[in-house]
């Protein structure tokens, strides 16, 4: 029995050593092979969760890639941009969806909370740094080892199979079939705006954003802030103070392109804070040609913006 026990003693430092082993290698791997080009060569991206996921149509708009991803937080983001920009000499522009259930206290779990890591873990272990990855650690140490396994597995699997293109793993346009908003409308209240006090922000996402916005700009890329389209009665809307309060003291220096109050009508709108196929269609088409119409390049773009809406209604 105790020569069993000492073999099971010995057995288990090595088999640990063999494992972080295997970690090292396949993560170097990976690491050294992964592509992130875009065979498109896009001008501008966007990046987000999934509301401008569902709402840019990038084969609509030229030269745009959208790489945004459904629940994905700006720690995410992050280290997915970081890859993007150097692994693409031809964009020019980063557009970041920045919009009110962003800056939510909740949004903390997009990064740490069990579904969220799992995915962004198995995508983007390899491109983590060492305090990402003890930040992940410290925040939900048993889910991080399941994230840990599943990386691993995806990471074989791309080894094995010559497959280390990024591309279509990062996100992209969603043609949303969803159309709730009437049901919706009629059962939800109109919004109750609250006060800046009464809302409890997420810091720790909101950090990755300044993060972000610091790494675009290191490399010269231009970083604009939008916020897609809204329908009036989203409940998420009540932070809207604080979330202005935000944009005009934190980001103050970041510009900012409101498209809030496009009009689209019920049939082109999921629910209240998505875009269906049909409405991403015709708020492409409008959006591609106000990039065309040199909106980038107006002195008060927001003005411009408002105007073409007039228009368009």
């Amino acid at each position: 029995m105790k020569r069993f026990i000492k073999s099971i003693l010995y057995f288990i430092p090595i088999l640990g050593i063999a494992v972080v082993a295997l970690i090292c290698i396949t993560t170097f791997i990976d690491y050294k092979n992964a592509d992130f080009s875009f065979k498109s060569h896009p001008k501008y991206i966007i990046t987000g969760h999934s509301q401008p996921e569902s709402a840019y149509n990038d084969t609509i708009i030229s030269d745009f890639k959208n790489i945004s991803f459904t629940a994905e937080s700006y720690f995410y983001n992050f280290i997915k941009i970081k890859k993007v920009l150097e692994d693409n000499n031809s964009i020019e522009v980063v557009f970041i969806e920045f919009t009110n259930n962003q800056i939510n206290k909740e949004k903390d779990q997009w990064i740490w909370g069990k579904d969220y890591m799992l995915r962004g873990f198995e995508k983007y272990a390899s491109f983590m740094s060492f305090d990402e990855k003890l930040m992940l650690i410290k925040k939900n140490p048993v889910n991080f080892i399941n994230a840990l396994s599943l990386s691993e597995n995806n990471k074989i699997t791309r080894i094995l199979s010559h497959n280390h293109n990024y591309e279509k793993a990062l996100g992209g346009f969603r043609y949303l079939k969803r159309y709730e908003l009437d049901s919706l409308i009629k059962v939800t209240p109109d919004v109750k705006y609250l006060s800046t006090e009464e809302i409890e922000v997420s810091e720790k996402n909101l950090s990755y954003l300044d993060d972000m916005i610091e790494f675009c700009q290191a490399k010269n890329k231009r970083v604009i802030f939008v916020r897609s389209p809204i329908h009036e009665k989203y409940p998420e809307l009540k932070n809207d103070e604080k979330f202005l309060e935000i944009l005009n003291t934190r980001y103050a220096d970041i510009e900012f392109l409101d498209f809030l109050k496009f009009p689209l009508s019920t049939s082109e709108r999921g629910d209240f804070h998505h875009i269906n196929h049909k409405g991403a269609k015709v708020y492409s088409e409008w959006f591609a040609n106000l990039l065309k119409d040199g909106l980038l390049d107006k002195e008060n773009k927001q003005e411009f913006i408002n105007n073409r809406i007039k228009r368009f209604k």
